[in-house]
C-alpha cells in the first residue's frame, strides 16, 4: 500500500502504527518529450514514518528501467550514506532511490518502474521468534513521451514481395527530420554490414545547404536484375551528425540530451529463381529408436518444363557412409494445380526409418536434386536429427 506524503520529516502526532515508507511528492514522474537516445533519470524521495524501523528488502527495476543509487539519512543527520538491503531504517528518515529509463527505447512511449518491498515489525515488544512483519509493496514510475529525432517514412523497415530471378526493384525511402532542422548523415565507424551483391543503394539531400545537410533525404535501395535468387537482407545504417534543438550532452529536468543520433532502415527481400527449393533445410528433431519421422518440402518452377521422373536425387551422409548411420528415403511427386505465384510444384518427402538398435548418433547430409537445366543444376537441401535412446516413450 502506498502511502503518499506532502513532505517534512517528524509527524505532529505520535504514530503507535508500525513503519512503513511514505513518497515525498508524488510516486509518478512524467518526463514529458525525449527523443530515443536521451537518459532520463530520476530521483524519488521516501520518508520512514511510524512506530518501528523499516527495512527494504527489494527495489527490482522492470525491463525498461534501470536503478541506480539507494541512500538513507537519519532523523538528527544532515548526511546521505549507502544503503544496503536489509539495513533497519529508524523512523523519520529520508530515502532517495534513483531510476533510470532505458536510453535505446523506442516511440511512442515508454514506460519504467521500480517495484519496491519494505518489511517492518508489527510490535518489537512482543517476544516472537521470527517476529511478526507488516509487509508493504508499491511502484515507483517514471513516464515520457518518446520520438525520433530522425525518422524513415513510410517505415524503417522495408519487407518486399518476392522478385522474379532476373528483374529489378527500386524502393524510394524518405529520412527526414521530425524538428524540421537540416542535418548530415555519415557512415558510423562500427558499420561493417555486407551488402548483397546485385543490390545498391543511394542516399541524396533534397535542397540541401551550403553543409550539404537537409531536413529531408531520398533513400534509394535498388535490386538490379542480376540478383542471385534466394533471401537477402541489408541494414543500412547512418550517423545523424546534427545535433537535436537543445545542446548535445545538456541535462533539462531529468533528461540528458543525446550526443549522438542515429537512423537505420532494414531491407528483406527473396528472389525467386526459375527452379528453387521452397526450405534448404530440413530438421528431424530428437527420434527415438523404432520411431518413423517425415519431412516435406517442396521444388517450384515457373514453368513445365521439368517433370519430377526427369530428376535424379542423391542423399549423401555427413558420415560418409558409416555402416551405423541411416539416411532419409527421398520420393518425389508432382502436385496438380500451380500456386498463388503461377509456379508449379514438386513435393520433396524425406523418411527416416530408426531401426530400433541404432546407436545414440547424429544425423547429418545433403539431398542433392540433380535437374539437368543449365542455370541451376544441382539444388541442395540439407537434413539433420539427433538418435537418442533417452527419447523413448
Amino acid at each position: 500500500m502506498l502511502f503518499p506524503a506532502s513532505g517534512g520529516r517528524v509527524p505532529l502526532a505520535i504514530d503507535t502504527e508500525p513503519g512503513r515508507l511514505e513518497v515525498v511528492g508524488e510516486a509518478t514522474h512524467r518526463f514529458g518529450d525525449v527523443f530515443a537516445g536521451d537518459e532520463a533519470t530520476h530521483t524519488f524521495t521516501l520518508r520512514t514514518v511510524g512506530a518501528t524501523p523499516v527495512t527494504i528488502v527489494q527495489a527490482q527495476p522492470s525491463v525498461s528501467t534501470s536503478r541506480g543509487a539507494i541512500e538513507w539519512q537519519r532523523p538528527d543527520s544532515q548526511r546521505w550514506a549507502p544503503y544496503a538491503f536489509g539495513e533497519p531504517i529508524e523512523p523519520g528518515s529520508l530515502v532517495r532511490l534513483t531510476a533510470r529509463l532505458s536510453n535505446f527505447v523506442a516511440p511512442p512511449s515508454r514506460r519504467g518502474r521500480i517495484l519496491v518491498v519494505a518489511e517492518s515489525p508489527v510490535d518489537p515488544t512482543r517476544m516472537e521468534d521470527p517476529p511478526t512483519v507488516r509487509t508493504q509493496r508499491f511502484d515507483l514510475v517514471m513516464l515520457a513521451t518518446v520520438s525520433l529525432f530522425v525518422r524513415a517514412t513510410p517505415s524503417s523497415v522495408v519487407a518486399l514481395d518476392p522478385l522474379p530471378h532476373g528483374s529489378g526493384h527500386t524502393e524510394i525511402v524518405a529520412i527526414e527530420s521530425t524538428t524540421g532542422q537540416p542535418f548530415g548523415l555519415a557512415e558510423p565507424l562500427d558499420h561493417r554490414i555486407p551488402m548483397p551483391p546485385g543490390l545498391s543503394v543511394r542516399c541524396t539531400p533534397i535542397t540541401p545547404d551550403e553543409r550539404g545537410w537537409s531536413s529531408r533525404w531520398m533513400l534509394e535501395l535498388a535490386v538490379g536484375a542480376d540478383t542471385p535468387p534466394g533471401p537477402h537482407g541489408y541494414v543500412w545504417r547512418r550517423k545523424v551528425i546534427s545535433a537535436p534543438p537543445s545542446e548535445p550532452g545538456a541535462t533539462e529536468s531529468g533528461v540528458t540530451r543525446a550526443k549522438e543520433h542515429f537512423t537505420a532502415v532494414g531491407l528483406t527481400y527473396r528472389v525467386e529463381g526459375a527452379l528453387e527449393l521452397d526450405e534448404t533445410f530440413a530438421s528431424f528433431g530428437l527420434m527415438r529408436p523404432g520411431s518413423k519421422t517425415e519431412r516435406t518440402r517442396h521444388l517450384l518452377m515457373r514453368d513445365d518444363s521439368l517433370d519430377a521422373d526427369d530428376l535424379r536425387v542423391e542423399v549423401v551422409p555427413e558420415t560418409g557412409g558409416d555402416a551405423n548411420s541411416i539416411t532419409p528415403a527421398v520420393t518425389l511427386a508432382a502436385i496438380s494445380g500451380a500456386d498463388e505465384q503461377g509456379r508449379q510444384r514438386i513435393e520433396i518427402r524425406l523418411q527416416l526409418d530408426v531401426p530400433e538398435a541404432l546407436p545414440d548418433q547424429v544425423l547429418r547430409g545433403e539431398v542433392r536434386i540433380h535437374t539437368g537445366d543449365a542455370e541451376f543444376p544441382v539444388l541442395t537441401l540439407r537434413y539433420a536429427g539427433v538418435v537418442r535412446g533417452s527419447a523413448r516413450r
